[in-house]
């Protein structure tokens, strides 16, 4: 979201393209924007309701699977 807002800024910026150093600006500035914090809070508004707390021996359980994986061989679908 902060770099949709970032660029829709930047498209009434003035005609001469902006130093990099100031578009970092914005963009920092744009992160820290309450408005935009309020947006992404109410957008993951419940998901501790719905995910559940970590547990530590389902982490383990899927740290050993993933050790254990191995990416399909051949072509994709």
């Amino acid at each position: 979201m902060a770099y949709q807002l970032c660029l829709e800024l930047l498209k009434h910026y003035p005609a001469q393209e902006p130093p990099a150093e100031e578009i970092e600006s914005l963009l920092v500035d744009v992160r820290k924007s309450p408005t935009l914090q309020a947006r992404y809070d109410k957008q993951f508004d419940g998901f501790d309701e719905i995910l559940p707390p970590a547990d530590p021996e389902y982490s383990e359980m899927v740290k050993e699977l993933l050790s254990k994986w191995k990416p399909p061989e051949g072509l994709p679908n």
